[in-house]
């Protein structure tokens, strides 16, 4: 009899155990490298749905400067990324910049596009022109365009097209699409 109370209770905190699982799945966090690596294929694409103004650029030839706040969490992976790269209506080559400091009136001169880490604890530059993606901040409650943030395990973009607007800083519609839209 005490053989089989004690299957029986086994059997019944297999069943919760399962019956919870089931409710919550456990989603394992993804491994940090590969969590940079996906959030730096993202930045760089997205560089390529963006519609600047022709005055945003010294002249035709001018590249795209992207522009990375330190602590940078890419390193080297960017850097490879986008090397000898070249896209748009003008065959322009994308620069990264990193950058470890900025004020309001000085560090982001000539940036287009301004990654901004989730350790940073600078505030978000608002500027005509300049495209400012963050990690893991509220983008609905923040001057940022795009905020990438980590869902179930998946990276995942949010865009708040307000503060685009203001900065007037056009996304393509096929980017929008793909995005989490915040605030319109």
């Amino acid at each position: 009899m005490q053989r089989i109370c004690l299957l029986v209770t086994l059997f019944l905190c297999i069943f919760a155990s399962s019956v919870a699982f089931a409710e919550h799945p456990r989603v394992e966090p993804p491994d940090p490298g590969k969590e940079h690596q996906i959030k730096a294929a993202m930045l760089y694409k997205i560089t390529w749905f963006v519609r600047w103004k022709s005055s945003d650029f010294v002249d035709e030839a001018s590249s795209i400067n992207l522009c990375v706040l330190d602590p940078d969490p890419f390193g080297a992976i960017l850097n490879e990324m986008v090397e000898g790269r070249l896209f748009g209506k003008y065959k322009r080559s994308i620069t990264i910049r990193r950058i470890d400091h900025y004020n309001e009136h000085q560090g982001l001169d000539g940036c287009h596009v301004f990654f901004m880490p989730k350790d940073s604890l600078s505030p978000i530059p608002t500027r005509q022109g300049l495209l400012v993606i963050t990690e893991d901040r509220p983008v609905e409650s923040s001057q940022a365009h795009i905020n990438f943030v980590t869902d179930n395990g998946h990276v995942v973009f949010e865009v708040n097209r307000k503060n685009l607007k203001a900065s007037q800083v056009r996304l393509s519609s096929k980017l929008l699409k793909l995005a989490r839209v915040v605030r319109d």
